[in-house]
């Protein structure tokens, strides 16, 4: 089950059938990533059929940290969405590598 940009563990699974399961990962009660194991012809065991996940602004800070996402937080200490504004190295040909630069985020693309 594990997909490098998502938690390897700490699921829970939420429905099971005949030749599927549904995986959730919750955080303070709500669901931030799911994933639906599937018995796979022609392979050895279950495997991810497909799986969603919330912005990983959602997920636990040290989980997002580790990752090497910079999550930002508004005045307030709020962690702002990834898909609202992340950042970024700034170009080596101008010198502007040593901090990270933010810019508006990608609402359809996960980092």
């Amino acid at each position: 089950m594990f997909q490098p940009v998502q938690p390897d563990h700490g699921y829970r699974a939420e429905r099971r059938e005949a030749d599927q399961v549904l995986y959730s990962f919750d955080v303070k009660g709500r669901t931030e990533v799911a994933v639906v194991a599937k018995d796979q012809k022609d392979r050895p065991g279950w495997g991810p059929e497909t799986d969603a996940a919330c912005d990983p602004a959602e997920l636990p800070a040290a989980y997002a940290a580790a990752q090497g996402w910079e999550v930002w937080t508004d005045r307030d200490g709020a962690r702002v969405p990834v898909s609202r504004l992340e950042s970024s190295t700034g170009a080596e040909h101008c010198g502007w590598q040593s901090g990270p630069l933010p810019h508006p985020g990608r609402p359809h693309e996960r980092p």
